[in-house]
């Protein structure tokens, strides 16, 4: 998997190189979804280590993720409550490694929020095995 950033586009995020043929490559970008370029006329820039692996550009996740227990806890969460938040942790994590900034801010909300104790319990130990420790909301920007 090759990450990779538009240079005249950050705001597209960090983008996944799925297909290139001859000069034209096929990217899923993080915030603007699938974009087919032309690479004679764009120098793609690498992304690898970059704000793949951060939320917000500042919190770093643990350098090996715990797929089996992040993906056991996601299921139980889904079977108990039936929230997508669920699935989205473990679709972003199987396509990027990584949380996007709209999935982490969701997790994150439930992990903060005491109505429901036994999803807050969840979301908080899927955010430890993401992330090493429980995230403030304080610290999105």
């Amino acid at each position: 998997m090759k990450l990779v950033t538009h240079p005249a586009k950050p705001d597209w995020g960090v983008g996944e190189i799925l297909h290139t043929e001859g000069n034209v490559a096929t990217i899923l970008f993080e915030h603007a979804g699938r974009k087919t370029i032309n690479l004679s006329y764009v120098k793609l820039q690498d992304a690898e280590g970059q704000a793949a692996h951060k939320l917000g550009g500042e919190i770093a996740q643990v350098a090996t993720l715990d797929i089996h227990a992040i993906r056991k806890l996601c299921e139980q969460w889904y079977s108990e409550f039936g929230d997508s938040i669920a699935m989205h942790v473990i679709s972003d994590l199987r396509q990027h490694n990584y949380l996007t900034n709209g999935t982490a801010r969701s997790l994150l909300r439930v992990a903060h929020n005491p109505e429901n104790k036994r999803a807050q319990d969840l979301a908080q130990q899927i955010t430890k095995l993401i992330y090493g420790r429980l995230v403030n909301l304080q610290e999105l920007a």
